[in-house]
């Protein structure tokens, strides 16, 4: 499966879940150079390595010729030579081939409130698996910052007269999670 950079990017993930998901030697890449250069990066020489050319900073023209520069653009490209040094050849991990691109949708899909049923009808994955990227790579701030805010549409669905039933399936959220929010509800209203 080739995976484009476009495909990589329509996953919506933010920038602490790419890290989390990256190898280490691309995570410190992104730290340097952000996500989308490192994408591109890996793209481009995953699986091969990249040779960072030396480099001084005595000819400024220097980095226009580079083809690190065509992949990343020209202020990536020094930023990953001063960083790592130059002269060297870089390992880069193989790139996002099917079966990270697979784990990355997953952990999309369930960042975005997605079921393990759900992932793993669409990725084709176990429910073992999808629980284990669940547990190993979506990020628990995302989804208590969604559950938060479902919460908040669960409220408003409730003080606007819907049922428990129709507030489930607008949400989401499980019986009992609602349950405890039209409980507060009734409290604030006494």
């Amino acid at each position: 499966m080739k995976v484009t950079l476009e495909d990589l990017l329509s996953l919506g993930l933010g920038e602490r879940s790419w890290l989390r998901n990256m190898p280490p030697t691309l995570a410190d890449v992104a730290r340097i150079v952000g996500i989308e250069a490192t994408l591109r990066f890996a793209l481009h020489y995953g699986g091969e390595g990249a040779y960072l050319p030396a480099w001084h900073g005595r000819d400024p023209e220097a980095p226009k010729k580079w083809a690190l520069t065509t992949v990343v653009g020209e202020e990536a490209a020094i930023k990953i030579v001063d960083h790592f040094g130059g002269g060297v050849s870089f390992p880069v991990a193989a790139g996002f081939n099917g079966r990270i691109y697979r784990r990355l949708l997953a952990v999309a899909m369930l960042e975005k409130g997605a079921t393990i049923r759900d992932v793993c009808q669409s990725v084709g994955v176990a429910r073992t698996m999808a629980y284990e990227w669940k547990k190993l790579f979506v990020d628990p701030v995302a989804i208590r910052d969604r559950q938060a805010s479902r919460g908040e549409q669960a409220a408003k669905l409730f003080k606007d007269g819907c049922s428990l039933n129709e507030v489930q399936q607008e949400t989401g959220l499980s019986e009992g999670y609602l349950a405890g929010i039209r409980k507060k509800i009734c409290e604030e209203t006494v």
